[in-house]
């Protein structure tokens, strides 16, 4: 694979210019898609020649699991939570587009199925396991 501009020099992604998005998203249960993409009011901005690359620190859906609940969970399905997690998307061409797509499947563990797994009472946990796709497309200039 090519190495992206930004890091022909050494730099990493979190040396690299760029901005850093964070926050929540308050959502219908239905189909729906989230875009972020650049604007400004202030500034001319070239799309052709922003760098989409980037890197997700943390990316869920539904209520953060208290720990004690987490512990419950298998190994593989707390890993379904958060599958993008610590993943770094770089554009390594000019004029690129990187989409990901996301199905989320909330899923309730029940107290009988927990009850294997733990000695004590456990209420239902509602978890929301995704799986994802990325895509890169490369822009015509």
């Amino acid at each position: 694979a090519a190495v992206p501009s930004w890091a022909a020099g050494g730099a990493t992604v979190n040396e690299a210019e760029g901005c850093a998005v964070f926050g929540s998203v308050e959502a219908a249960r239905a189909p729906g898609q989230l875009h972020l993409s650049a604007h400004s009011s202030r500034h001319s901005l070239d799309l052709t020649a922003i760098n989409v690359t980037h890197h997700i620190d943390h990316l869920a859906f539904g209520q953060p699991l208290a720990g004690h609940h987490r512990k419950l969970l298998a190994k593989e399905t707390e890993l379904r939570i958060t599958p993008m997690d610590e993943t770094l998307h770089p554009a390594y061409e000019a004029h690129t587009s990187i989409e990901h797509y996301l199905r989320v499947s909330p899923t309730t563990f029940s107290p009988a199925s927990l009850t294997q797994l733990s000695s004590r009472r456990a209420s239902p946990i509602v978890v929301h396991p995704f799986v994802a796709s990325t895509h890169r497309h490369q822009l015509s200039s």
